[in-house]
């Protein structure tokens, strides 16, 4: 005589429940919460020692008339006390407002600038972004400055020496300048400029010795 193993109906379909609920699950966080490693370890650019005591997270917006103002204004001298002297790093994250058609763009043109010439080159072309839209503004900081279009952002870059048409006509880089605005949202950003300081987040184009306070809060 065989032996025979009976299952009963209502145990099978308890394990088919399960086993359903369990992939569905499985599906629902692989799908809404993916391991994102750009996000994660993407080296941005800094300026700096990299063990510095103090880390200065800039979240910025090229076309922003505030943070042209904070780089016109606060830049050299944070560079000048703090970054040189080894007492804090400025690590520069996007974060493209979307009323800026140039936004992107501009961020977009620094990485491919960064892909070709490394980070020197990125604070060269950071550099020359801000300066060109000053000039573009009479030398002040009084608004937003319409985007001049690829084609200028394109020439810009050939001052420098690198040739960034085809990393523009690509787009290339997207995913990672959108990675930097969740990062900011997530830590609180609103707006531009806004400084992450050692974690303490400061927002606007705040006097430098509103910076200055909070930086020597942590040296």
């Amino acid at each position: 005589m065989k032996n025979t193993i009976k299952i009963k109906k209502s145990s099978l379909y308890k394990t088919l429940i399960v086993l359903i609920i369990a992939f569905f699950l499985i599906a629902f966080f692989v799908f809404f919460f993916p391991t994102n490693s750009s996000s994660s370890s993407e080296d941005a650019p800094f300026l700096g020692d990299k063990n510095a005591p103090v880390e200065i997270i800039e979240y910025s917006d090229y076309q922003c008339p505030f943070c042209r103002k904070f780089w016109s204004e606060s830049y050299e001298q944070l560079k000048k006390e703090y970054i040189e002297t080894g007492k804090a790093k400025l690590v520069f994250k996007d974060y493209p407002l979307g009323f800026h058609e140039g936004a992107i763009p501009y961020a977009r043109a620094t990485r491919c600038v960064r892909s070709l010439g490394g980070d020197d080159a990125y604070w060269e072309m950071h550099d020359l972004i801000f300066s060109k839209q000053q000039e573009l503004d009479g030398g002040t900081v009084k608004s937003t400055i319409k985007y001049p279009g690829d084609s200028v952002i394109i020439q810009w870059a050939d001052e420098l020496g690198f040739d960034i048409k085809n990393c523009m006509n690509e787009k290339r880089f997207t995913s990672e300048i959108q990675n930097n605005f969740k990062d900011g949202s997530n830590s609180g950003v609103s707006g531009t400029p806004s400084f992450l300081i050692n974690g303490e987040l400061v927002k606007g184009a705040v006097p430098y010795a509103t910076l200055k306070k909070t930086i020597d809060k942590y040296l």
